[in-house]
């Protein structure tokens, strides 16, 4: 594993996350038996994890279209049954898992999206405010509020927040 993060790391401060890094880390591990055998289980956990994601994010969006040209319903809940038996593996932010943390660290992941979930609020009130003040929808904000007026209504909206 510390082999497989070390090439990683050296493709990745040359080639970053791009098409060309993706190729150069792929030819190094298929060039090597033993690192194909450490990521194939990383590869198999990234992709569950993505869809683990993927399919949360489409429960909670209304507005997706679950017809069965793209995806059946039944297919949805088998993805989402197997992906339930994923949670004990929740990535949490310090890099350890649900099933691994005490009631401090999941009180503690609690209060920061606690804390996320109200600057989102209060970035979406912001949002709307500035969105009312614009008379049609191809004014830009900067020919339809100063910066003066633009800096009130963040100061009324985010009065109130307790960081």
């Amino acid at each position: 594993m510390d082999e497989l993060r070390k090439i990683g790391k050296q493709i990745y401060e040359k080639y970053g996350s791009s098409e060309d890094g993706v190729k150069k880390l792929t030819q190094k591990i298929l060039a090597d038996p033993a690192l194909i055998d450490l990521a194939i289980p990383l590869a198999a956990d990234q992709i569950l994890r993505t869809l683990q994601t993927e399919v949360r994010h489409n429960l909670k969006n209304p507005n997706i279209d679950y017809s069965p040209v793209k995806i059946s319903k039944e297919y949805q809940q088998k993805l989402v049954a197997a992906c339930d038996k994923l949670l004990m593996d929740w990535p949490m932010r310090n890099g350890s898992k649900i099933g691994d943390a005490t009631r401090p660290d999941v009180l503690s992941e609690a209060a920061f999206y606690g804390k996320l979930r109200r600057a989102n609020a209060d970035n979406e009130l912001f949002l709307n405010k500035v969105a009312a003040k614009l008379k049609d929808d191809h004014t830009t904000v900067r020919n339809a509020l100063t910066e003066e007026e633009l800096i009130s209504i963040k100061k009324k909206v985010w009065a109130n927040q307790m960081f």
